[in-house]
């Protein structure tokens, strides 16, 4: 495991203790737990603004925010976005890459 140091304010740390001692487990787990939860957040943030300006299909997104097509769309449906469009290219597209990745 690697050392990442971090400075955060006296108020966010005296959080963060409160927090850990609240869930029962040691300040270190609990950041590890939020990085891990922001990291996923960011990506999935990212992809879907891709997806949104249609720089990327469907698949990409989830594929790039390391989710399914399911899990990737049931979080765009919490964030309030519900209209997909998968036309033929994207699926073209998304073959192409799949037959690549079996190659």
């Amino acid at each position: 495991m690697t050392v990442v140091q971090v400075r955060v304010d006296e108020n966010e740390s005296k959080e963060l203790d409160a927090l850990a001692k609240k869930l029962g487990i040691s300040k270190s787990e609990l950041i590890r737990e939020l990085i891990k939860l922001g990291k996923k957040a960011l990506l999935f943030n990212f992809s879907f603004d891709r997806l949104i300006k249609k720089e990327i299909s469907l698949a990409r997104a989830a594929a790039e925010a390391s989710m399914s097509i399911v899990e990737f769309v049931a979080l765009a449906k919490e964030h309030g976005y519900t209209y997909f469009s998968y036309d033929s290219n994207e699926l073209n597209r998304d073959i192409h890459e799949l037959e690549g990745k079996l190659e």
